[in-house]
């Protein structure tokens, strides 16, 4: 898979998560939205950020548990993003 597409999955999924996760549990208390539908987006935005930091800690070449920082929104996602990019060390090495 190549690096730019799945940094662009990355966000994407991280992002569109986030915004479903927030609808889910805070937007749709002012709307008149039955609690079932409520339900489904926080499981579905929930679901989105975890791929999306699944994708993001295997674009690092970490192991797939950390995927579960994203969690912890935001401090999970900046603990995500300041991980050392392992994938870097390993191009490095293949190349000497």
């Amino acid at each position: 898979m190549n690096k730019l597409i799945s940094k662009s999955w990355r966000n994407n999924f991280v992002r569109t998560g986030l915004i479903l996760a927030y609808l889910g549990n805070g937007f749709f208390y002012i709307a008149d939205i039955p609690y079932a539908i409520r339900i489904v987006l926080i499981i579905l935005g929930v679901g989105l950020t975890l791929f999306g930091c699944y994708i993001w800690t295997k674009l690092k070449n970490r192991h797939w548990a950390f995927m579960f920082w994203g969690l912890l929104t935001p401090i999970g996602l900046l603990g995500i993003s300041l991980l050392r990019d392992r994938s870097i060390h390993k191009e490095v090495e293949e190349t000497s």
